[in-house]
């Protein structure tokens, strides 16, 4: 039975069009029954088309309709010059997110891929949004998600807060929030990717895991509470261990994934092992998200020089998930 993956077409004047085109040529040649559905503006993909050695073979699939485009925004040429963002553009890019989301049930949507977008773009047209993840959470009205990162051969690494102030993360954790994290995590390594034997190593928040209390209470009082209940629901979760430490055992086999308990305790080693490669997975949604884990680049946007890896990753991860798993991922508790 064939699927259809949507793909938005990230902010117009970043490397998002041109890394889809690429990244889109290069997934349908290589997948049968699946096709994709972008939404972005044709304008912009019809410019780089024109420049991109793909561009040719992406308008031969556009013809046999393994490739659609919804076309959304009435961007004129000065809207979309590559590594300049402009007013229209800024707006576009959320507009290409919401009609996605509109779309799920009109085109049976099995996931959706998203190219990458500009938060600093959203905070100059007066929207207050840090973030696809905080973004897709409020278009579904879901109150609980998690950000998973996947890099194939590696360890999974989910953050326990997302987008806030490092001064606003001690406050923000509580034993309850981590254990619906780790039963998410859990869930996800089963259902999602097919990991029968589960190893999570869980970060601590201090250095050196607060010491014993010494560098900190947190440990002791939220962390460890929240892990022995899980390991009383059979989640197999360890610690917490400081995170100088965990990711480099995590990383060479010890741990299949690691709960970081803030933004970039997290990405410091996703993006250090891999950037490139690595495909970030929205969970508690009611569809299959995933996106490249890079941003905009808008320094080399239209120079042909971005690379598609994590773009291309995104989109057989989010195909090779919704084979596996067809169910809504809305996580009640």
């Amino acid at each position: 039975m064939s699927s259809i993956i949507g793909v938005t077409m990230g902010h117009p004047s970043g490397v998002g069009p041109e890394i889809l085109i690429r990244s889109a040529v290069k997934f349908i040649r290589r997948t049968r029954n699946v096709s994709i559905l972008i939404f972005g503006n044709k304008r912009v993909l019809d410019f780089y088309s024109s420049i991109l050695e793909e561009g040719r073979e992406f308008s031969e699939m556009l013809r046999s309709q393994r490739i659609g485009i919804s076309d959304i925004g009435n961007l004129k040429e000065d809207d979309f010059q590559p590594g300049i963002p402009s007013e229209q553009g800024n707006i576009a890019q959320i507009e290409f997110i919401k009609e996605a989301t509109r779309s799920i049930g009109t085109h049976k949507l099995s996931a959706i891929v998203t190219m990458p977008i500009s938060k600093l773009g959203l905070l100059r047209e007066g929207i207050e949004i840090p973030g696809h993840t905080d973004l897709f959470k409020k278009l579904f009205n879901v109150s609980f998600v998690q950000m998973l990162f996947h890099m194939k051969g590696r360890p999974l690494i989910a953050l326990n807060t997302t987008h806030i102030p490092l001064s606003q993360v001690p406050k923000a954790l509580s034993r309850e929030n981590i254990l619906k994290n780790l039963r998410m995590l859990d869930f996800a390594m089963r259902n999602l990717f097919g990991i029968r034997e589960v190893a999570i190593a869980v970060c601590g928040l201090n250095p050196h895991a607060g010491e014993g209390g010494l560098l900190g209470k947190e440990e002791k009082e939220i962390i460890a509470p929240a892990v022995d209940a899980a390991r009383s629901e059979n989640i197999n979760a360890n610690g917490p261990f400081a995170s100088d430490s965990v990711f480099y055992r995590a990383f060479n086999g010890r741990y299949n994934a690691v709960l970081a308990m803030y933004h970039d305790q997290a990405l410091i080693p996703v993006k250090l092992f891999g950037i490139s490669k690595s495909v970030n997975i929205t969970l508690g949604l009611p569809v299959i998200r995933t996106s490249p884990a890079h941003g905009t680049a808008f320094e080399v946007a239209g120079k042909s020089q971005a690379e598609s890896e994590g773009a291309f990753r995104a989109l057989e991860t989010a195909y090779r998930i919704s084979r596996r798993f067809s169910g809504n991922i809305v996580w009640n508790t």
